[in-house]
């Protein structure tokens, strides 16, 4: 009997799962699937090795991976900073608890990336800064919430491509296709966010209530480079699939770079006029003596 090949994909799938429960390593269950798949299918551990090699080895492949370098990087930059902190202290100032927990996932969602969820689930964590909420319902309100956009948004390369094929233009099809993303928002509030204990805005400490858009403004760099390197530059996402990705991350890292210099100068001259200020002080009241 021969079995169909999507049935063999299917059953290496459930067999990655049943490893990882096994194992408890997510790599070492993702190897024995992969090898599981490849010896059903008829190739050799040579083979196997071979087609291996060949996929890492890509340009996309390394790109992807300095890609996923460049969204941990950007996001330990926010996160010592303490960029994420106040964004959620802000937006807890000014929305529910319940609306907090949609908001930061589908505001990251916004951009199309590999590993998004490491850039919204410390968000999701400290905005449940009681801790009341399951781990288990977080990850599927961050997960539900950042994929909203998928039917719509034009950066997802999905909607691209289902662009190209029907020969819709990008905003005719992002009209169409809204209805869709308004359904799957409506979906996640009556079956997820509705578990949520739904609160308050809170005051924010003294000091600490900061305008919500300058804490996005690394993530809008994020988009917006992304979106005018494709729009300008069309033939870098043709040249290496993940390339405007890359690009856009070590813009958005360097002005992070830049946000910190400014910072550390601006301290540097609030430091020196406070000195000026106190050592005039002092001469007064030398003169005056």
């Amino acid at each position: 009997m021969d079995i169909p090949y999507i049935a063999r994909i299917l059953c290496s799938l459930f067999a990655i799962l049943v490893f990882q429960k096994l194992t408890k390593r997510l790599d070492l269950a993702m190897f024995l699937g992969i090898l599981l798949l490849g010896i059903w299918t008829g190739h050799s551990a040579l083979s196997i090795a071979d087609t291996i090699i060949q996929r890492v080895a890509t340009a996309d492949t390394l790109t992807l991976a300095l890609v996923i370098t460049g969204v941990i990087w950007l996001s330990n930059l926010m996160s010592h900073a303490g960029i994420m902190k106040d964004l959620v202290t802000s937006l807890k100032a000014k929305l529910s608890k319940r609306s907090i927990l949609a908001v930061l996932p589908a505001v990251i969602g916004l951009l199309p990336m590999p590993g998004g969820a490491l850039f919204s689930c410390p968000l999701i964590d400290d905005a449940d800064d009681t801790g009341t909420l399951a781990p288990e319902l977080k990850t599927k309100i961050n997960h539900w919430c950042r994929h909203i956009w998928e039917f719509c948004w034009p950066m997802y390369p999905g909607f691209l491509l289902a662009g190209a094929v029907s020969g819709l233009p990008v905003w005719q099809m992002s009209l169409l296709l809204c209805p869709l993303t308004v359904c799957a928002f409506g979906a996640g509030w009556f079956f997820l966010l509705r578990q949520a204990p739904a609160g308050g805005a809170e005051p924010p400490p003294s000091g600490k209530n900061q305008p919500v858009l300058p804490l996005l403004l690394p993530i809008l760099t994020v988009i917006l480079v992304y979106a005018v390197i494709l729009a300008a530059f069309p033939a870098v996402g043709e040249m290496n699939t993940y390339l405007p990705m890359l690009l856009e991350y070590a813009a958005a890292n360097d002005l992070r770079l830049m946000g910190d210099v400014l910072e550390l100068l601006l301290i540097d001259i609030h430091e020196a006029s406070d000195m000026d200020e106190h050592t005039t002080e002092l001469q007064v009241k030398g003169l005056s003596k």
